[in-house]
């Protein structure tokens, strides 16, 4: 199943959270693959290659982009949709003291994944 934009595609800073967003990558995406939410990774590897990768995801015609990361992730990802309307989800920054709770396996994590369903 997808979601009613289309494949999501999550846009990693696997560093951000002091590496906590790369360490919880795993469990994400086991929580979208058991809902049957299409999706694809794309693991950011320096400064503005979230903003190139959301632009590029755009213009391949994607419409559902999950920035995951910290601010800064967001920040580039939302720069890169700005030639474009398109939806964005904001999941919590890992350094958060409630990204634990909503990132992790458990409930959070489930209801996190089942927003993303009906966004």
């Amino acid at each position: 199943m997808t979601s009613p934009y289309g494949p999501l595609v999550l846009i990693v800073n696997p560093r951000a959270g002091r590496g906590t967003v790369g360490a919880r990558l795993s469990a994400i995406r086991g929580a979208l693959e058991r809902n049957g939410l299409e999706h694809r990774v794309v693991t950011t590897e320096g400064p503005g290659h979230a903003t190139a990768a959301a632009s590029e995801a755009l213009r391949q015609g994607e419409r559902f982009l999950v920035a995951v990361g910290g601010d800064g992730t967001v920040h580039e990802v939302v720069n890169g949709m700005l030639e474009d309307d398109r939806p964005i989800v904001f999941p919590p920054d890992p350094t958060d003291p409630t990204f634990e709770d909503q990132w992790t396996a458990g409930p959070g994590l489930t209801a996190n994944v089942q927003q993303l369903q009906i966004s």
